[in-house]
């Protein structure tokens, strides 16, 4: 696919993950071009599509099982995106959209806060429960998957030190 229109890359999304895409208003008029002969499985086409549009400021969030939703990168916050609770090792590296709550043991979130915001791409998309010990990680799973490895580092660390 060279210099498509985002529209058009949004239908061959759907084809291609064989779930409806709900493109909310406006998305960016970028023009996308995509080569890769390497992808096996249905699965790396989806993640592709996903990376391609977190680069252009686009995040695919689901809602559902048979649907995602365009949305723009700064709204994505305010959708209802999946939590993914897998280890950080087995998070999908593609820019997959998604949520994840972190309990912390050692540290209280607003220690640990200005040690993964570095990380994080999509705005609002990290939320202190302070009283809780609770971090709720709202961002691309490649971000996610850096934040999750910075706290293991910040709670193994002081748990060794105790």
């Amino acid at each position: 696919m060279k210099n498509a229109r985002m529209e058009e890359f949004l239908w061959l999304c759907q084809d291609v993950s064989g779930r409806t895409v709900v493109a909310s208003a406006p998305l960016p008029q970028a023009s996308v071009t995509v080569q890769n002969a390497t992808l096996s499985t249905r699965i790396q086409p989806s993640q592709l599509s996903d990376t391609v549009l977190a680069q252009t400021g686009v995040a695919i969030v689901c809602p559902g099982e048979n649907t995602v939703k365009a949305v723009l990168a700064t709204q994505a916050a305010r959708e209802a995106g999946p939590v993914i609770d897998l280890p950080a090792e087995r998070l999908p590296e593609p820019s997959n959209y998604m949520g994840r709550f972190v309990t912390l043991k050692n540290h209280k979130p607003r220690e640990v806060m200005p040690m993964i915001q570095p990380f994080a791409r999509v705005p609002a998309g990290i939320i202190v429960l302070e009283s809780e010990r609770l971090l709720v990680l709202r961002d691309f799973s490649s971000n996610i998957r850096r934040m999750l490895i910075v706290n293991d580092g910040v709670e193994a660390g002081a748990s060794s030190r105790q």
